[in-house]
C-alpha cells in the first residue's frame, strides 16, 4: 500500500500548505490566495488519483477502467488548472515586468491548452503493476492517442517549470550582479528540466538517456554553486527552496505521464514541503 500512503501524504501536505498560506494571505498578502488555490487544486487532483487507485483493485476490471478514465479526466483538468494558477502567481509576484510582458501570455495559454487536453482529448490506457509495491497493486497511465499532444505537454511543462525556477534564481542574484543573474537564472533551470524531460520521455531530445542524466546532474551542480557565489546566501537558499518547490509541482507531472504516477506523487510531496518552508522564511 505504498502508493496510497504517498497519495495520502501528498493530499494532506498540499491541503495543509494551501490552507496555511491562505490564512497568512488574508492578513497582508492578498495575491497569495492564488498560490493557496493552486495548491488546493493540485491536492484535489491527487486525491482523485487516490480514488482511481482504489477503484482499480476491484472487479469487474473493464467497468473499473471506464470509471478510472472519467475520474482521471476530472482530476487532471482541475490539477493542471491549478498549475496554471501557480505559474500566474510567480509571474505576478516575482517576474521582471518586461519578461512577463513578453512571455506570460503564451506560456499561460500553453498550460491552459494542456489542462483542456487532459480533460477532454482522447486517451490511451496503459495498465501495469505499481512500482515499489510488494503485493499486487494495479495502476494506470493515460498518455494521449495523439502523439503531438504528448509533445506539447512535455515542452509546455518543461518551459513552465524552468521559468519558475529561473525567475527565483534571477531575482536572488540580480541585485548583486546582473550578468551572473542572467547566466545562472537561464542555464541552471534549463539544464535541470532539459535532463528531467529527456529521462522521462526518451526521444524528446536527440541525446541518450545517460547523457540526459548528466545534463540534469550538471544543472543541479550549478544550482548548488549559486549558494556559494551569492553574497546573501540565506536569500539564495530561500530562492532555491521556493523555486524548486514550485517547479516540482509542475515538472513531476512529466514523470506521472511517461514513467509512473508514484514518482510524481513523491515529487509533489517534496514540492509542497519546500514551498511551505520557504514561504515562512524571513530574510534579513
Amino acid at each position: 500500500m505504498f502508493t496510497l500512503t504517498v497519495i495520502v501524504f501528498d493530499v494532506i501536505a498540499l491541503v495543509w500548505v494551501g490552507l496555511k498560506i491562505y490564512k497568512k494571505s488574508k492578513l497582508n498578502y492578498p495575491v497569495g490566495k492564488y498560490l493557496a488555490l493552486g495548491l488546493l487544486m493540485s491536492a484535489f487532483g491527487i486525491f482523485m488519483y487516490g480514488i482511481r487507485s482504489i477503484v482499480l483493485q476491484f472487479e469487474p476490471f473493464e467497468t473499473m477502467l471506464k470509471m478510472d478514465e472519467i475520474v482521471y479526466k476530472i482530476g487532471t483538468f482541475v490539477h493542471i488548472s491549478g498549475c496554471v494558477l501557480l505559474v500566474w502567481f510567480v509571474y505576478k509576484e516575482f517576474a521582471p515586468r518586461l519578461f512577463t510582458k513578453i512571455t506570460a501570455k503564451p506560456v499561460l495559454a500553453l498550460l491552459g491548452f494542456i489542462a483542456i487536453a487532459f480533460g477532454f482529448f482522447p486517451l490511451k490506457t496503459v495498465v501495469h503493476q505499481a512500482p515499489l509495491e510488494p503485493t499486487r497493486f494495479m495502476m494506470t497511465s493515460h498518455p494521449w492517442e495523439w502523439p503531438w499532444v504528448s509533445s506539447i505537454f512535455m515542452y509546455g511543462f518543461f518551459i513552465g517549470s524552468a521559468i519558475i525556477l529561473g525567475i527565483f534564481l534571477y531575482n536572488a542574484l540580480v541585485t548583486e550582479n546582473k550578468k551572473k543573474a542572467l547566466i545562472f537564472g537561464i542555464l541552471t533551470p534549463v539544464l535541470i528540466h532539459f535532463g528531467i524531460a529527456g529521462v522521462s520521455k526518451p526521444g524528446t531530445f536527440p541525446f541518450s538517456t545517460q547523457i540526459n542524466w548528466w545534463i540534469a546532474i550538471l544543472g543541479l551542480i550549478l544550482l548548488i554553486t549559486t549558494v556559494f557565489i551569492a553574497e546573501n546566501r540565506k536569500r539564495m537558499v530561500k530562492a532555491i527552496m521556493y523555486g524548486l518547490g514550485m517547479s516540482l509541482l509542475l515538472s513531476s507531472a512529466i514523470a506521472c505521464v511517461f514513467i509512473s504516477p508514484i514518482f510524481a506523487r513523491i515529487g509533489y510531496g517534496i514540492g509542497a514541503i519546500l514551498v511551505l518552508k520557504s514561504f515562512g522564511m524571513k530574510i534579513e
